[in-house]
Parts: structure tokens; C-alpha cells; sequence
């Protein structure tokens, strides 16, 4: 991949909450050195994935 460039990783359909949402997730290189991962789906969804991924980042800098 080059700078900016972004990848559709994979668009699923989910049951969130009894209801059937869509997630997708995207790779983005903004900097050769490092990919962000997206992820769009329902907001509620999304932020309990980003409180989860802050948990493990978490975990991993303090090695638990």
C-alpha cells in the first residue's frame, strides 16, 4: 500500500443489539511505518470496540 492509499478489508452483516447492522472494516496507511484499522458500524457498537482496543493497548504497554 502507499501513503493515503485505503483497503476495504471485509463488510459484514451483524446482529448488534436484536438487530441486524452492517460493519465495515478498513485498513488505511497514512504513514509508510504504520496501517490504521476503521471499523464503521452502529456508533454504540463502535465505541464498545474502541473502549476494547484502548483495554488491550493498555494491557500490552504494561505487559498484564
Amino acid at each position: 500500500m502507499e501513503p493515503d492509499d485505503e483497503y476495504e478489508v471485509g463488510r459484514f452483516d451483524i446482529v448488534y443489539r436484536d438487530k441486524k447492522t452492517p460493519m465495515i472494516i478498513k485498513d488505511f496507511m497514512d504513514r509508510p511505518e504504520a496501517h490504521d484499522v476503521c471499523i464503521y458500524t452502529e456508533p454504540d457498537f463502535a465505541n464498545q470496540i474502541q473502549e476494547e482496543m484502548i483495554k488491550f493497548a493498555d494491557e500490552l504497554e504494561t505487559g498484564n
